[in-house]
């Protein structure tokens, strides 16, 4: 169907609707999108489904090429082709087409994407002496798979691994520093892109750093993995090691576009950080943030009134990232409109997702905890010799009457006179401290 209109369209913008041959499964979702030709993709607007799930409803602010894009799992969207064969030709070119190019030529295969779990992390074993006990579950279905052993290089650290089992990301809480750590998610870029868009904007990328966990957080299926020392144990007393909580309703959201981003063939990096980035702009969205489906339907509508401060930002991220500023912006307007879609398409994965019952599963379903050897982690006795070594012989510093810096990690926090420093250092006259 084409429509011509002369002159603007009036200010509540115009109506458009689609009836279909039958209500769309419970599981299936429906959305207007418009070509955008500059930067080749559909965007996605907010859209309504009608109470009896046969009318999709948007009101549009321009006329152009639109279409109406239906989404579920692949026999969802099979049971809405054969409904519309089975009303006549008419009706089959559009939602035939509709159908396919949602569930085909988009790759939204929701029983691919977001159901297909994880194998466990490869360690070597065993665990190093000094750790008496570290249970690991090993549930096929558990949303967090761990794995535990020793560093071949170092045997003497202790390797932890965590493996997000579901098809959004967690937030990772280590409660110990580590020797090391790798995050398969980013190969540990994040930090580097956080501080980039903080650069560019403080806001949102204080926003991005908290829904990225400052680095420390892995996309679905992915895998971080730690290096920890026993020294790191000393004095510990944490109820967890390490924790992957649920993640909040932004990071959910967030997560959940990047997926569907890499799932059409984005690099994964840079649909980490376009989702993170459209998702921060839209922060306040989040405020009172209850029914997912709402949530995200509230950010499609920011990502249409912002999308040009968050085409720029991104293109110059992604300028940043080694990409050609015309590619750079170009991929930036691309990966706009993809991602108004998946924000679109995300009310039909909330139940595959089962996001909800995620959250009310106990902290222990996705954490680890430690036994150590007590004497592992005792501290080391220090000897007579090691204090003589730090000891100053009384008088050794009267020459020094003048002022230099007492450094602090690397800065000069405050300074006083040497003479000073002996004056009030406890020693007694033979130098051994008092």
């Amino acid at each position: 169907m084409s429509i011509e209109f002369d002159g603007e369209l009036p200010e509540g913008g115009a109506t458009l609707t689609r009836t279909y041959a039958a209500p769309l499964p419970d599981d299936a979702v429906a959305t207007f999108a418009y070509w955008d030709a500059e930067f080749g993709t559909w965007r996605a607007v907010p859209s309504t489904l009608s109470e009896d799930r046969r009318t999709v409803t948007a009101v549009v602010d321009h006329l152009s090429w639109w279409n109406d894009f239906i989404a579920g799992s692949k026999e969802t969207v099979g049971k809405v082709v054969d409904a519309a064969k089975t009303a006549g030709q008419a009706v089959t070119e559009w939602a035939t087409d509709a159908a396919t190019t949602a569930a085909e030529a988009l790759h939204w295969s929701l029983g691919n994407i977001f159901t297909t779990r994880v194998e466990l992390p490869e360690c070597d074993f065993p665990t190093p002496a000094w750790v008496l006990d570290l249970p690991v579950g090993t549930g096929v279905d558990d949303p967090v798979r761990f794995c535990a052993g020793y560093d071949t290089a170092s045997p003497g650290l202790l390797v932890v691994k965590a493996r997000a089992n579901r098809g959004y990301g967690f937030p990772v809480q280590l409660a110990v520093d580590p020797a090391w750590e790798y995050n398969s998610t980013s190969e540990n870029s994040v930090g580097t892109i956080i501080d980039t868009v903080g650069n560019l904007d403080e806001v949102i990328g204080g926003s991005i750093a908290e829904l990225l966990n400052d680095g420390r957080y892995i996309a679905a299926g992915e895998e971080i993995s730690f290096g920890i020392p026993v020294s790191a144990l000393r004095g510990y007393s944490a109820e967890y090691l390490i924790e992957l909580p649920a993640p909040s309703v932004a990071q959910f959201i967030s997560s959940t576009v990047a997926q569907q981003l890499t799932a059409w063939g984005v690099d994964q990096v840079d649909g980490q950080l376009a989702a993170a980035i459209a998702i921060a702009n839209c922060w306040s969205e989040f405020a009172s943030a209850g029914d997912i489906g709402q949530v995200s339907g509230a950010v499609l509508s920011c990502l249409g009134n912002a999308d040009t401060k968050i085409a720029q930002l991104l293109g110059e991220v992604l300028r940043q990232r080694g990409i050609q500023e015309k590619a750079a912006g170009k991929l930036a307007g691309k990966l706009i409109g993809r991602i108004s879609l998946a924000l679109a398409f995300i009310p039909a994965v909330i139940s595959t997702l089962d996001y909800v019952a995620e959250r009310n599963l106990p902290r222990n379903a996705r954490a680890l905890t430690i036994t150590v050897d007590s004497s592992a982690t005792a501290a080391p006795p220090i000897s007579d010799e090691s204090v003589s070594e730090l000891l100053i012989p009384a008088g050794s510093c009267t020459a020094w009457n003048q002022t230099r810096p007492i450094s602090s990690g690397g800065k000069a926090r405050t300074s006083m006179p040497w003479e000073a420093v002996q004056a009030s250092s406890p020693h007694d006259s033979s130098g051994r401290r008092t």
